[in-house]
């Protein structure tokens, strides 16, 4: 097997870093795959709000975000799964490009890249 090397995306960047509290996006990554079953979607984190919409069905979820987080597109299936597997409830994003790493109180090292809200996903 050839070597990957994964160093870059396990060293926490320097940085600014935005506090959330965990439940407040899984509360919302849970509501867009109980209305969208079976299907891809596309989430965003917009201007302290998430955002979900899927025209094909009407579907439009919008939900105020406590923390200020900078726009950001991800699957919120991907979201949600993480998130539940990650110990702490508060936890702290620190932005780099195109991807969050995500860290807290006990010390793990998580990464969520972003996703191209391509228009046929949720269209």
């Amino acid at each position: 097997t050839k070597f990957l090397n994964t160093t870059p995306f396990s060293v926490l960047p320097e940085g600014d870093h935005v506090d959330v509290d965990k439940q407040e996006i899984i509360k919302f990554c849970d509501i867009c795959i109980s209305n969208t079953p079976g299907r891809v979607v596309a989430a965003s984190i917009e201007n302290n709000k998430m955002v979900m919409q899927d025209s094909a069905y009407g579907i439009d979820i919008e939900i105020p975000l406590s923390a200020k987080l900078d726009n950001f597109c991800f699957n919120p299936a991907i979201m949600s799964r993480m998130l539940k597997a990650i110990p702490d409830e508060k936890l702290q994003f620190v932005k780099s490009t195109n991807k969050y790493f995500i860290t807290g109180e006990t010390g793990f090292v998580s990464l969520i890249m972003e996703i191209q809200k391509l228009k046929f996903i949720n269209e």
